[in-house]
């Protein structure tokens, strides 16, 4: 029931709201996670949409390594008027194309789906950036931007959809090294821990749920 009531109000937005990047973990304004992630889903070439990363300078890095080689990222469009999904990564001499979604614009909302990408060799710092190009004649765009660290000894390895679990955040602010079981303990398959101040949805490995053990979120085998 509560994830029912957060997935309603997270989709009861003016229609300038239109999608975001999930994972990679993105760029956010101060309190934008908990008030729905209203400002990072707004179209950014508008004055209030802050341009392209909306107007975010680069931040620190949320997600854990990834690797060089083939995954994906995860992305949500609540609303969606044709077009297409361009991913590109910019290490610092402009940006590459690595992934493309031809018919991301074409589906029936809220579409949930992720976008196939190659990350090239090599231990670096970067940007992936989400773009949503519309085509209805609008000219809307909407972009996502996520600061990352790409690592030989890195990992592309995550379990779920974290886009399945966007609306699950929780209208507080915390402090680092915070975190909890999404649901009851036992019964969570996923969990929350803080970085830059709010709370980001993790998965337990399969086989494993949630339980709080001095203080702490952990995953441990069903049935322990």
């Amino acid at each position: 029931m509560l994830y029912s009531v957060l997935w309603l109000i997270f989709l009861a937005v003016p229609t300038i709201q239109h999608g975001m990047m999930c994972w990679p973990y993105i760029r956010a304004h101060p309190g934008d996670p908990q008030n729905g992630w209203t400002l990072a889903r707004r179209r950014f070439n508008d004055v209030i949409g802050g341009g392209k990363c909306h107007g975010l300078k680069p931040a620190t890095v949320l997600t854990p390594p990834l690797k060089p080689g083939k995954t994906s990222i995860d992305y949500i469009l609540t609303q969606t008027h044709l077009g297409n999904c361009t991913v590109y990564l910019d290490r610092g001499k402009g940006q590459e194309k690595i992934g493309f979604d031809a018919t991301c614009g074409m589906q029936t909302p809220p579409y949930r789906s992720t976008i196939n990408i190659t990350l090239p060799n090599g231990n670096y710092r970067g940007v992936i950036r989400w773009l949503y190009e519309t085509a209805n004649g609008s000219g809307e765009l909407f972009d996502s931007c996520a600061d990352v660290t790409v690592s030989k000894t890195g990992s592309n390895a995550r379990t779920q959809d974290s886009c399945n679990r966007t609306a699950m955040w929780w209208p507080e602010t915390c402090k680092s090294g915070q975190s909890r079981c999404t649901f009851a303990n036992g019964v969570s398959t996923g969990y929350q821990v803080c970085l830059g101040g709010y709370f980001y949805p993790k998965d337990c490995v399969p086989g494993t749920l949630c339980a709080t053990t001095n203080g702490k979120a952990t995953c441990k085998k069903r049935g322990t």
